[in-house]
């Protein structure tokens, strides 16, 4: 339920309701959150001040381990196994109620503040400054200054991302001494905070020396009682065992304090485990950029498809942007070389980005059960929008085996939503291979149906055979009540082209299963 009350005021503190660890953000206004993220709202003369503060000790390794005494494992004894050999990977349901019983000793306090504020503004400064930005930025430039761009953003993301982990780390220190654990704590005040790389951490180095003599007893033919850790090749850090190693002599000197004193406190030994740590994964850079550059080249052909008036072969598309000097750049940067073939790339992008129009290249066989299913249930909703009372049942959800392809089922899910870019037509006769022709998913069912009768019109001066179009033909029966919502006349008038070909009962289930079943030399798209 939406109560608008609880909006007028624009700041909120939201959070993931399922997580391994306590994820914390403050919303500045605008946006609105589902059940599976819960919103704390302060009081309506609450500052951003009081915000960040609570966001910080939200957000801190030791509200980490109160949550995870306080709230539910969701793997439950299942998992205390898996839990302690993966060190923190166990969900847990962030319960509201129960977040209501978190200790606060200081919200405002202002270094506190402080280390909030870093983190917020930087990981804002992370999130604005994408790959896609980049791409725009330079791309019409030519390839080297794409490369170039994209080797800066690298940089400044990878230098946000370490002064990220290095606030973080100060901020759980200082937040210790909020909460009484020990004293005499060596900080660093948070404008003096550098960089920093994960596997210097000082329970990470405890974890490494851990590791470290695991696997000697192991190369010593003895059994150490449990097995070396995955935490560093999970994140990909390189692990650290000698503090001597850490490059900043300040920093370093801190780390020997540190280790002092978790060896001489059980609470901070306690509170200092990878479990209730921040996890930092190391940016996959390269597939960040692979993955943005695939979608800036989609959306270019999209552009362009969403501008044709009938469907095309990947010959044409190609000839249509290779003269386009951002496309150029793109394709080059994705192949890693100057003699890129365009069409390649561009045919790689569709057949993942598209779904066959036809049902019987969409769907396996056990798919196509369902999918009869479903049909019925769309057939019952077209009586009850006639006015005619009937009961419509629930249709089965659709699982990744019932398609034809896994492609497929990344694009549709389990309830078979329509979300690809473009429509495959494998229904055409002969359109194969490099002769398969594509359209733009957006086309609406009037268009769509439109668009199908052209397509036998062709098939038919091509001399295909009227059975061998029964795919086409069934189309655009198929899409009849969907364009009667938009336009009665155009659905009485292909009603009655379908029917002079086929008959008055159209396109049957029998007549499109003798089409599937007698295709030669067809695929799926």
């Amino acid at each position: 339920m939406f109560f608008a009350d609880r909006f007028r005021t624009p700041l909120s503190i939201t959070f993931a309701f399922v997580a391994t660890h306590n994820h914390f953000v403050l919303d500045r206004g605008g946006k609105v959150f589902n059940r599976t993220a819960p919103v704390i709202k302060l009081p309506p003369e609450t500052g951003e001040d009081a915000h960040l503060g609570l966001l910080g000790l939200l957000n801190a390794s030791v509200a980490c381990f109160w949550m995870k005494q306080v709230f539910q494992d969701k793997g439950g004894w299942r998992h205390w196994w898996r839990h302690a050999r993966t060190m923190g990977v166990a969900r847990y349901e962030h319960d509201s109620t129960k977040l209501l019983q978190f200790p606060i000793p200081t919200p405002a306090d202002p270094t506190l503040i402080a280390f909030a504020r870093h983190l917020d503004t930087i990981a804002a400064a992370r999130v604005a400054d994408t790959v896609a930005l980049a791409i725009d930025t330079a791309a019409a430039q030519d390839h080297t200054a794409l490369t170039a761009a994209l080797a800066a953003r690298r940089d400044r993301d990878l230098s946000r991302f370490r002064q990220m982990v290095a606030l973080q780390e100060e901020l759980d220190w200082y937040a210790y001494g909020l909460y009484g654990i020990a004293a005499d704590l060596p900080r660093i005040p948070p404008a003096d905070v550098a960089e920093l790389v994960p596997g210097n951490r000082s329970f990470e180095i405890i974890l490494a020396r851990h590791n470290l003599d695991i696997r000697e007893t192991l190369a010593r033919g003895e059994d150490p009682g449990e097995q070396p850790t995955a935490w560093f090749a999970r994140h990909g850090w390189e692990p650290v065992t000698e503090v001597a190693n850490i490059p900043d002599l300040r920093y370093r000197a801190i780390v020997e304090r540190r280790l002092d004193l978790i060896a001489q406190n059980p609470s901070l030994a306690l509170l200092e485990q990878p479990t209730y740590k921040r996890r930092w994964f190391k940016p996959d850079h390269a597939a960040q950029e692979a993955a943005a550059l695939d979608g800036w080249l989609a959306d270019r052909l999209e552009d362009w498809a969403r501008e044709q008036p009938a469907p095309w072969p990947m010959q044409r598309a190609a000839a249509a942007l290779e003269t386009d000097a951002a496309v150029q750049a793109v394709a080059q940067e994705l192949a890693g070389r100057r003699d890129y073939e365009l069409e390649a790339i561009l045919r790689r992008l569709v057949v993942e980005a598209a779904v066959p129009n036809c049902k019987t290249d969409r769907y396996s066989a056990a798919g196509l059960e369902k999918r009869a299913a479903w049909e019925h249930t769309w057939a019952l909703q077209h009586a009850q929008d006639r006015g005619e009372d009937v009961t419509v049942p629930v249709p089965p959800r659709y699982g990744s085996t019932d398609f034809a392809k896994p492609s497929i089922w990344r694009l549709r899910g389990k309830l078979d939503v329509p979300k690809e870019r473009f429509i495959a037509f494998t229904e055409m006769p002969g359109a194969t291979g490099d002769r398969a022709l594509y359209g733009w998913a957006g086309w609406n069912p009037r268009q769509r149906a439109r668009i199908l009768l052209a397509l036998d019109d062709q098939a038919e001066a091509a001399g295909a055979p009227l059975p061998g179009r029964y795919g086409l033909l069934w189309g655009v029966w198929f899409l009849l009540p969907w364009v009667a919502w938009e336009a009665e006349a155009a659905a009485a008038e292909f009603r009655g082209i379908v029917q002079d070909l086929v008959g008055r009962a159209g396109v049957t289930e029998a007549m499109l299963g003798e089409w599937a079943a007698g295709r030669k030399g067809g695929r799926r798209g």
